[in-house]
């Protein structure tokens, strides 16, 4: 994985601080597309079109994807940006953004991360997590491989953290903060054996250990931390999902006094 500066290179900056944006030049002969919602402003002439990639598989297959959509509200819509003029994109959660340079290799990346893409790039529905990743704390949960030559950006919420694996090291990581990896690195959804460490200490009950040679990427800050902090103090969800937020908060308090 070749990951580049934030310097303006003619194709594309990266601009920020605390919250990275993605600025990509159109010329009239190239294009960027981005996942949709994404996109900020633009400046010029530019035309959009948005589609989704379609998931293949078996019956089993569609019925998670199914299930997936309606749980976590999850799509698969990405927008093509043309003409001529700027285009820029940034995430809602604060943080940074990596530039990746494909020359024919393949990255895995969580679907949540992917900002945009420049160039000859294919992307393909790789795997999903299971069921119980998806109802216990999963995040990410649409994994996607990204392949062909060009500029792929991966947002990351807060810092991100570079892994370079060498042959026979392991990596273990809490699955909502993995970002993005090689296609070389071979991964592993594990369940979190001791209940109270994954239940109270906010890790999820699943982690991804990484084997192999190759770069694996980390984030610091995931959506699902960010709303289980604010969610411990007030709520900002629609009444069903705040009534079932308090109804856990509850229980949770109720187990920590059982068990003491």
């Amino acid at each position: 994985m070749e990951i580049l500066g934030n310097e303006e290179n003619g194709v594309y900056k990266i601009s920020g601080e605390d919250a990275d944006i993605l600025s990509v030049y159109l010329d009239g002969s190239n294009q960027v597309t981005a996942e949709a919602g994404k996109m900020l402003f633009y400046i010029g002439n530019v035309k959009s079109a948005t589609k989704e990639i379609k998931e293949g598989g078996s019956i089993s297959k569609h019925i998670f994807s199914a299930a997936r959509k309606v749980i976590t509200d999850e799509n698969l819509a990405f927008t093509t940006f043309s003409g001529q003029g700027e285009v820029s994109f940034g995430d809602y959660l604060p943080g940074s953004i990596a530039a990746i340079k494909l020359s024919g290799n393949a990255i895995i990346a969580s679907k949540e991360n992917l900002i945009a893409y420049v160039g000859d790039i294919n992307l393909s529905v790789e795997a999903q997590s299971g069921l119980g990743s998806l109802l216990f704390g999963g995040e990410g949960l649409v994994l996607i491989r990204i392949s062909g030559s060009g500029y792929v950006f991966i947002h990351g919420g807060g810092n991100i953290i570079t892994h370079q694996l060498k042959d026979g090291q392991q990596l273990h990581a809490e699955s909502a903060s993995v970002m993005a990896w090689d296609e070389s690195v071979s991964h592993t959804l594990e369940h979190v054996k001791d209940f109270k460490t994954a239940y109270f200490g906010d890790e999820g009950l699943f982690l991804t250990r990484f084997s192999g040679t190759g770069t694996v990427l980390v984030q610091t800050l995931t959506v699902a931390k960010l709303r289980s902090l604010i969610g411990n103090s007030i709520c900002l969800a629609p009444p069903p999902i705040m009534a079932a937020e308090l109804v856990l908060l509850k229980a949770k308090k109720i187990i920590t006094k059982l068990m003491r």
